[in-house]
């Protein structure tokens, strides 16, 4: 891939990269699918296909496992990739578990990362200590819950001498 965008970019004079998409825009091909084809155990009975350089998120496994497998494509993808990871309510306070996370994007050469956790939170009352599968509050019984996904992005920045 990478030697396709450098030949490109000498034929044309112009400068071409390798992009990594991401999974969000992939749910339109998915439906499409189940329409032609029904619904395939492990194919079509998802949400959406995960597609470029992504573990799918069905795929149990540790970020430094996740990162070892997914930095070889973010070379090849340098016109832009994303490394993500989902933490819990409590890992995310955990400061340690943040860094090695950004130790592990430098690690892997992985430039810009986006590190989510969920947040739950009643509009009513301001109970945060709600579960993520929760429709009303545990505290006030109010149905009004505001869940939040993706919450935060990192760049680790590197400079090239040479």
């Amino acid at each position: 891939m990478k030697e396709l965008a450098e030949e490109f970019s000498e034929k044309y004079k112009l400068n071409f990269s390798i992009i990594a998409t991401s999974r969000e825009k992939a749910n339109r091909f998915i439906r499409k699918d189940r329409l032609l084809y029904g619904e395939i155990l492990g194919v079509t009975d998802k949400e959406y296909y995960t597609n470029s350089i992504n573990i799918p998120a069905e795929h149990k496994c540790t970020v430094e496992e996740k990162a070892k497998l997914e930095a070889p494509y973010h070379e090849l993808c340098r016109g832009g990739h994303k490394f993500e990871f989902l933490l819990n309510r409590d890992e995310i306070k955990e400061e340690q578990k943040i860094e090695n996370i950004v130790n592990l994007m430098d690690k892997y050469n992985m430039g810009y990362s986006s590190i989510n956790h969920i947040k739950t939170k009643c509009l009513d009352c301001g109970n945060e200590d709600l579960e993520t599968e929760i429709t009303k509050c545990q505290r006030c019984g109010s149905k009004n819950i505001s869940l939040i996904q993706k919450v935060g992005d990192c760049i680790i920045s590197t400079t090239y001498n040479g």
